[in-house]
């Protein structure tokens, strides 16, 4: 090829270059590979503007050699197809176009218009000189759209420039965001004209699903590293908002991470993931933290978290894809953290050569991260990226394989409209007790909710109708906003102007959710609107209500808003049924089955019960009373319905064990707010003992109702749920930190309500039908419904009989908990739960030291002999609400 310079664009080879490729590779690697190269010029450029707009001259210089290392990298990939020639040729006119954006940031930085606008006209010239460069060596290329292409990388480029230039962070991560991703449309671009001009040389096409699953997991991995370091950087630098604006921008990309496994394993699992990912972050910002205090000790601390966290995080992708093994991702974790731990300390040091050597080393190794992921969920699911890549685009799938059952996509939708109601509710009562920040930062929460909502639309039927129904969405959350405006100032006529909005409101979105779905009846949607309408604005109403504290009438607002919240299933059990007649292959299944109704009510259940642990704990911490015992009692109420679920499936013994457990837990997490509002940090280390302690010992509850439920993985879920509740609890005075803490929070509970309703289901298949499952067939002498006539827990055993009786302690409760015998009879305690027991003689706070097992665990056995008649009451000293008797007849 060639080498044309900027007056010569139209120079041509005389034959196509033979490529030099030795193997033949899947084109889905090389546009993962020219992605990544593409994305880090980018960051690099931009890293590189903002030290030189800032005045830091070192580090201009190590961004700027570390980005000419990247043009040699790119100009690489060239030469590696098109021969060393045209490599150069590359390197020379790509290196022209980085000397065209630093004379613009000059022309920024002196505020010299005529430089800057000289710089820009420089560039689009080079658009179309670099385009006819490109199809000067591949006729497959079509140079208007590689110009466009380029045209499209200035424009977002400087564009990070000009927030730069103006110290406006937020603005300047946000288009830095939006720059980077563009490269993806130019790597896929060049891939496929690459491909096509050399099918010998490269297999397959670039825009399957898995190149783009291969692409968006490189993407979003290698930025997680690069936006990290700018974090770590700006905090190292002492630049506070720049580190703030780069913080977030790290967290954002957490959130797209997650939402591409969501979109391969469903809503739980990305939660999960985004849970345990920003763990990981934490530990980064701890060693952070000690380099910068030169704490050697919090240092090693931060390394041991990060390598623990590496066999954890290993653990759990090895839970969703056995193609991962444990070993294999903390191995490949290893490397990203020593790489990124050598930037942090070389920017300490002030050595930013070093420091931007690491960061490339650290962007690189991502790539072994992502093509391991990317290659194990292929293989788990081989068939499936199609439909995912049909359904996202609004297309209907012909593929054999779901994207999630229809009593899924009901729980998905039921989760976040729920959370728009609790949402909603708190902004109202913020802004009616005028409590202003929390109003904001509720109110910010709620549009997160709403980004969130929209975008499972989009999942359906494409971002043209994502878009349109965010703007309809937030409509309705306008009119509310009046109606709370009108109820604060008592001015009934804008109330009911709001309520008239409202109700037109409810035709027009239902016309254009019916315009989207021919399955979808607009009476249905309207009425269900009209009812969320009317349950909201009940709960505002009670919150706006005048009483002598003016706090409103609290209780009842909660009473409101748990029928507000509850209402939601409704509208979205119609929703996910709609769709999955519209998609039937995309959503299998009966979103109005048992398994949907299960899954839906353990899914709204558990999301309250985060978010009312969380308002509870705010309460108490505020001092605010009247708020602690509505919310409490809200959270007690929902912990009884809790409580009845697992009643209607296992008996209502263990759903009273059930409750006495669960209450138990929500007890230590108030213990915790308490000790938090005092200060005490050893009553705060305490309760949080009491939380871990306490996960096995529910775990243990669990899987003694149900084998399909893993001691250790019950745990796991467990422990994120104390973790992600206790940082709501330490954010409770800070609203701007806590409403996105009680978010996270929420999101979790569906990784624990997926599994459990999995496991329910598998169980129990004549309840819910064949879940695909197997079932061990075991319940553990539990009855799965309430059967004709209750079970009646009391054994009486005549004389004829057998002088040895067995009590099976099961499911944290004692099996037949009254027990009548002859005199004489030994009674032996079999514990079949997977945690140990006592069997004490007496009453909770009054034994009677008659007789006294100790602990015993799983198997084992306790037997004692009844010589003497009389009534002998007995408990578990460690779980008082087990209690059971034992009547000794004296005509034995």
């Amino acid at each position: 090829m060639a080498a044309p310079t900027a007056q010569t664009p139209e120079a041509q080879p005389e034959a196509a270059p033979t490529p030099v490729l030795p193997e033949k590779q899947a084109v889905s690697q090389l546009r993962a590979t020219l992605r990544n190269l593409l994305g880090e010029h980018v960051l690099l450029a931009a890293s590189a503007t903002n030290a030189a707009l800032q005045g830091r001259t070192a580090e201009f210089e190590a961004a700027a050699q570390a980005l000419d290392g990247n043009s040699v990298d790119i100009a690489g990939t060239i030469e590696a197809v098109y021969g060393e020639e045209a490599g150069d040729a590359f390197l020379s006119l790509w290196r022209t176009h980085i000397g065209f954006f630093v004379d613009y940031t000059t022309g920024v930085a002196t505020q010299d218009s005529a430089k800057r606008d000289q710089a820009l006209a420089a560039l689009d010239g080079y658009a179309d000189d670099f385009a006819a460069f490109l199809a000067s060596a591949n006729p497959e290329i079509d140079p208007g759209v590689v110009a466009e292409n380029l045209r499209m990388h200035v424009a977002t480029l400087t564009a990070v420039i000009d927030a730069q230039a103006e110290a406006d962070y937020p603005m300047a991560f946000a288009h830095q965001r939006e720059a980077y991703a563009h490269m993806e449309s130019t790597a896929k671009y060049l891939a496929a004209s690459i491909a096509a001009q050399f099918p010998e040389l490269f297999e397959g096409k670039a825009d399957t699903a898995e190149a783009d699953l291969r692409a968006a997991l490189n993407r979003l991995l290698a930025e997680h590293v690069f936006v990290a370091a700018q974090a770590t950087n700006a905090a190292l630098g002492g630049r506070t908002a720049e580190f703030e604006a780069a913080a977030q921008s790290l967290d954002n990309n957490s959130q797209d991470l997650a939402a591409a496994i969501a979109s391969v394993y469903g809503e739980g699992a990305g939660e999960a993931f985004l849970a345990l990912w920003r763990k990981h972050i934490g530990f980064f910002v701890d060693y952070t933290t000690a380099v910068a205090g030169q704490d050697m000790a919090k240092k090693e601390q931060a390394l041991a978290a990060l390598t623990d966290y590496a066999t954890e995080f290993g653990a759990f992708l090895n839970a969703a894809n056995p193609n991962l093994p444990v070993d294999a991702v903390a191995q490949l974790l290893g490397p990203h953290v020593q790489t990124l731990t050598a930037v942090i300390d070389a920017q300490a040091a002030g050595d930013a050569t070093q420091a931007y050597a690491h960061l490339r080393e650290a962007y690189a190794h991502m790539r072994h991260i992502a093509d391991a992921l990317t290659d194990a969920i292929v293989a788990q699911f081989p068939e499936r990226f199609e439909a995912v890549a049909h359904a996202m685009s609004g297309e209907t799938t012909e593929a054999s394989t779901a994207i999630m059952t229809a009593p899924q996509l009901r729980a998905t939708l039921r989760n976040l409209l729920g959370e728009h109601v609790l949402l909603a509710a708190s902004a109202t009562n913020a802004a009616l007790q005028g409590r202003t920040a929390e109003f904001e930062a509720a109110a910010q929460a709620l549009d997160g909710n709403s980004v969130d909502i929209a975008g499972t639309i989009e999942a359906v039927y494409g971002e043209e109708a994502g878009d349109a129904f965010l703007s309809l969405w937030r409509t309705h959350i306008g009119f509310f906003v009046d109606y709370t405006t009108g109820v604060a100032t008592q001015d009934s006529a804008r109330r009911d102007q709001a309520l008239a909005a409202l109700d037109g409101y409810a035709d027009d979105f239902a016309a254009f959710l019916a315009s989207a779905n021919p399955e979808i009846d607009p009476g249905v949607v309207a009425e269900n609107l009209r009812m969320h309408v009317a349950t909201l604005t009940a709960v505002i109403d009670a919150q706006g209500a005048v009483t002598p504290q003016a706090t409103g009438d609290q209780q009842n607002a909660y009473m409101q808003l748990r029928e507000a919240y509850a209402h939601m299933d409704t509208t979205a059990a119609y929703l996910a049924g709609a769709i999955a007649a519209q998609f039937l292959e995309a959503f299998p299944g009966d979103a109005a089955s048992p398994e949907a109704d299960l899954r839906a009510v353990l899914t709204a259940l558990l999301g309250e019960h985060t978010f009312l642990v969380g308002k509870s704990a705010a309460a108490s911490l505020a001092a605010d009373t009247i708020g602690f015992e509505a919310s409490a009692g809200a959270l007690d109420e929902n912990s009884q319905a809790l409580a009845a679920a697992i009643g209607s499936l296992y008996g209502q013994e263990a759903g009273d064990a059930f409750l006495a457990l669960w209450r138990k837990h929500i007890g230590f997490f108030l213990d915790y707010a308490l000790a938090l509002s005092a200060g005490d940090v050893q009553a705060q280390q305490q309760a949080r003992d009491s939380l871990n302690g306490y996960t096995a010992e529910f775990a243990a509850f669990l899987n003694s109702a149900n084998p399909n439920l893993p001691l250790e993985a019950v745990e796991e879920l467990l422990r994120a749920h104390v973790s992600t509740t206790l940082e709501v609890i330490d954010a409770a005075s800070d609203p701007s930190a806590f409403y996105p803490a009680l978010r996270a929070a929420y999101a979790h509970m569906p990784a624990i309500a997926n599994p459990l309703a999995d496991a329910i289901v598998a169980q129990f298949p004549e309840i819910f039908g064949d879940s695909g499952t197997a079932s061990t067939g075991q319940n553990h002498g539990m009855a799965p419904m309430a059967q004709d006539g209750a079970e009646t827990s009391m054994e009486t055993v005549s004389p004829t009989e057998s002088m040895t009786v067995t009590v099976d302690i099961q499911t944290f409760a004692f099996s037949p908990a009254r027990l009548e015998v002859p005199v004489g009879t030994t009674v032996v305690w079999r514990n079949l739960d997977g945690t140990t027991h006592t069997v004490t003689a007496g009453i909770p706070g009054n034994p009677t030291g008659l007789f006294d097992s100790g602990t015993f665990g799983r198997d084992q056995t306790y037997a004692i002999t009844l010589d003497t008649p009389g009534t002998y009451d007995y408990f578990c000293a460690r779980h008082p609400h087990m209690r059971g008797q034992i009547v000794v007849r004296a005509d034995g």
